[in-house]
């Protein structure tokens, strides 16, 4: 996997959250740049999750609205249910 870097200039950023970024950095001993890519990469994964979230409860509402995928259900469970015995 090839991994290219671009540099980027952030404007206006509120200056506590530069502070923040700071203490971080402090904390870790690491540069401001790794902070902010692991901030960027987690803010990235935690829309992700939420993204997936959305769409399972899409993807559930219309399992239960739809007779077909219902009865599909039924039968699976029948299925688990005649194997199990």
């Amino acid at each position: 996997m090839v991994v290219t870097h671009e540099k980027i200039t952030i404007n206006n950023l509120p200056k506590e959250f530069k502070d923040m970024a700071l203490e971080i950095k402090d904390e870790l001993k690491t540069s401001l740049n790794s902070v902010y890519i692991e901030i960027f990469n987690e803010y990235y994964k935690k829309r992700e999750v939420e993204k997936m979230k959305k769409s399972a409860e899409i993807m559930a509402a219309v399992y239960e609205e739809d007779e077909d995928l219902k009865a599909w259900s039924n039968f699976e469970e029948d299925m688990y249910e005649y194997s199990s015995r």
